[in-house]
């Protein structure tokens, strides 16, 4: 695999998660990075950045393009020790893994098929963090992002041809909604403060369109 490029600018990666132990590698606050370093991070590097995304696995996986990576790599770190979260300049759920790829973010044009698929995939993810992040903003409530989160679930199914009146359609969406009930279950912190009243979707309407 080759590391992957967006006009000629090679793709880096840093890794940011709960506490400054390395003890502290499974005591993610994904709230308070939704909260606070993402929006931070975009807010002092969006001029710096060509394409960017953030994924948690678990820890809040940020892999971007920009013609100054030192510099965003920078205020990454310097954000993260303002909250008291560490940094690493790596994917850390593959530290030390044979395909540790250290800072740099190579292609998955394996697994998509096609570099035209792939690329198509990394404009997604974008903008679906930039939406998932407007969830988040002051103002917005726990029903409101849930709302959000549903209605993002059945675009999807939805444009991959599984609309409402077909049975795949009920079959994925109790999937999603067991999935969830299952961190519950679990008494998963991170869902109960992000999500805290979704078992009301079962009885929300989310047929309109748009």
């Amino acid at each position: 695999m080759a590391i992957f490029e967006t006009d000629g600018v090679p793709w880096k990666q840093f890794t940011v998660w709960g506490g400054t132990d390395d003890k502290c590698w499974l005591s993610i606050s994904t709230k308070g990075l939704l909260l606070n370093f993402l929006p931070a991070f975009l807010k002092e590097n969006r001029h710096r950045l060509i394409q960017w995304h953030y994924l948690f696995e678990p820890g809040c996986l940020v892999r971007f393009a920009s013609a100054d990576p030192e510099a965003v790599f920078e205020s990454a770190s310097r954000l993260a020790a303002s909250l008291s979260q560490s940094f690493l300049r790596a994917d850390l759920s593959k530290a030390g893994a044979d395909d540790d790829t250290g800072e740099d973010y190579h292609d998955e044009t394996d697994f998509y098929e096609t570099m035209e698929r792939f690329r198509l995939n990394i404009a997604f993810l974008q903008a679906n963090g930039e939406l998932s992040l407007s969830g988040f903003e002051d103002g917005v409530v726990v029903g409101q992002r849930r709302s959000l989160l549903w209605k993002v679930v059945h675009l999807v199914m939805n444009q991959y041809g599984v609309h409402q009146s077909m049975d795949e359609a009920l079959i994925l969406s109790m999937i999603f909604q067991a999935r969830v009930h299952m961190m519950f279950d679990k008494k998963d912190l991170q869902a109960s403060t992000l999500f805290s009243d979704l078992p009301a979707l079962e009885g929300a309407d989310h047929s309109r369109r748009g």
